[in-house]
């Protein structure tokens, strides 16, 4: 028959060996095995403007998916809903992360940008694929509309407004373009949201 202590050493080992297999320890749980591809769709912010990395690039290398960037220098969120149809179905992704409304904000209308973010959302849901839409890093009083009319949307949130904060140290000398630890700012969120989505 066991001793007291052996008994109380045996139980415990027991509850480890069972909380270790459950995955106990609260470390976040990832979602990385649903994403087989993913598209991801900007402006001069998503190709590196000022020769800075590009979060698309920078997710590439923090994740390993495979990520196809369809990024494009002016690009308008209002001017954005064919393009990223065409790319949808041409890539066929799991995942579709996008980050427009910049240019919107300084020479576009919320609503425009609102509009054709639902769209966009509404359409990868309609082809399978999981829309992650980012917030607008922090501008003006516009950018902050649309990002808040983004987060009305229904759809998963990578919410770069709120992580960029003032936005002070991530922004290029033209206080529009992200400096290399703003995108890694950008792509670290993009990252958490794939992981949680």
């Amino acid at each position: 028959m066991l001793s007291m202590n052996k008994l109380k050493i045996f139980l415990l080992i027991a509850i480890f060996a069972t909380f270790a297999a459950c995955g106990g320890g609260g470390t976040e749980s990832s979602n990385s095995e649903n994403v087989r591809k993913v598209l991801a769709v900007g402006d001069s912010i998503g190709i590196g403007f000022g020769g800075v990395s590009a979060w698309p690039d920078l997710v590439r290398a923090k994740t390993g998916f495979e990520v196809v960037n369809y990024s494009r220098g002016g690009r308008h969120a209002a001017f954005s809903t064919s393009t990223v149809r065409f790319a949808i179905d041409r890539e066929q992704p799991s995942h579709l992360i996008i980050l427009l409304g910049t240019n919107d904000s300084n020479r576009g209308s919320v609503s425009g940008a609102t509009n054709a973010m639902r769209q966009i959302v509404e359409y990868a849901r309609a082809n399978n694929v999981v829309p992650i839409v980012g917030t607008v890093p922090p501008r003006n009083s516009k950018s902050r509309r649309i990002s808040a009319n983004y987060r009305a949307l229904g759809a998963p949130i990578a919410d770069i407004e709120a992580a960029f904060g003032s936005g002070s140290g991530l922004f290029q000398s033209d206080g529009i373009h992200p400096n290399n630890a703003g995108e890694d700012v950008i792509a670290n969120t993009f990252v958490s949201a794939l992981n949680a989505n």
